[in-house]
């Protein structure tokens, strides 16, 4: 899987600063990037790291998003990366990108426990094969656009 940072430095950043005027490796995200970036973004108050649940998350909400993201991040022990995210979702949001297909994911997300979630290869939180398949190509597709 690829990294979220990969995919906020490479992917999101870059349509933040196009709507400016100036998303699993790509300049668009790859296959992996965009959803290993979501994978941990788990939004909403209930608290990350229970067997599940059935919170429900405001995507548009990217501090919540990040905060969730930091409390998964501290439950599996994986490198913090969630104010990669959370800038990440905002700048979805300025350049209005792919923000059907993010909410989407978030709300897919959300409810997942711990253990769908991994640390990757580059110590990253990313949620396990097989979790949120559906919405993570529709984003990951929506970026590579």
């Amino acid at each position: 899987m690829n990294s979220l940072r990969n995919f906020v430095l490479a992917g999101v950043v870059g349509y933040s600063l196009i709507a400016c005027g100036s998303d699993d490796s790509s300049a668009a995200g790859g296959s992996g990037g965009a959803s290993g970036a979501a994978g941990g973004a788990q939004a909403g108050s209930s608290s990350a790291g229970t067997s599940g649940g059935s919170s429900t998350t405001d995507p548009t909400d990217c501090e919540a998003v990040g905060a969730q993201q930091k409390a998964r991040i501290t439950a599996l022990g994986c490198a913090d990366t969630s104010a990669d995210i959370e800038n990440g979702c905002k700048a979805l949001y300025a350049a209005r990108a792919c923000t059907s297909e993010w909410e989407a994911l978030i709300e897919c997300i959300t409810p997942k426990s711990n253990s769908d979630f991994e640390c990757d290869d580059d110590d990253e939180l990313a949620p396990k094969t097989g979790v949120c398949t559906a919405e993570r190509a529709a984003f990951d597709g929506c970026l590579d656009d």
